[in-house]
């Protein structure tokens, strides 16, 4: 298993976070990354919390502006997940993943929620970046209700 760099950026691609993880699996449809949350404070996004040294399991896809982060407690317990509308890019041993800002929440008795829909609206996106966002929102919602992979982990 080899390191891999991660960065959160904006829409427009200026980074704002850098953190590292290990790759776990790549393919031509994802790479798979393992991701210790060794941030200060804790996050509240509402129904979950990113919480210092809970493990993430990040799933970036090549061919979706989505990614999926499992969220773990430090003795391994489910949490549940947080997607993430992005656009990833990916380099040798580097994710870019650019936060489109429309995130959803399912929690382990498959209750959805959606986040931020209102910097979402405040992004100054074009009409089809805007409706691809959308659609893959709609995507990632049936996927979760379907309890596809990784929706099925416990």
């Amino acid at each position: 298993m080899s390191a891999i760099t991660l960065i959160k950026a904006t829409a427009a691609g200026k980074g704002r976070y850098r953190y590292s993880g290990v790759l776990l699996a790549s393919d031509s449809e994802q790479v798979v990354v393992d991701c210790i949350w060794d941030r200060l404070p804790a996050v509240d996004v509402g129904a979950l919390a990113f919480e210092p040294n809970d493990r993430i399991i990040e799933y970036y896809y090549r061919h979706r502006w989505i990614n999926i982060f499992e969220l773990r407690r430090p003795d391994d317990s489910f949490k549940g997940w947080y997607c993430n509308i992005a656009i990833n890019e990916f380099g040798e041993g580097v994710i870019l993943w650019r936060d489109l800002s429309l995130d959803l929440v399912v929690l382990p008795d498959g209750t959805q929620q959606v986040l931020d829909e209102a910097e979402f609206e405040q992004l100054a996106l074009d009409d089809e970046t805007r409706a691809r966002c959308l659609s893959e929102l709609q995507y990632l919602q049936k996927w979760a209700a379907a309890r596809r992979t990784p929706f099925d982990a416990r």
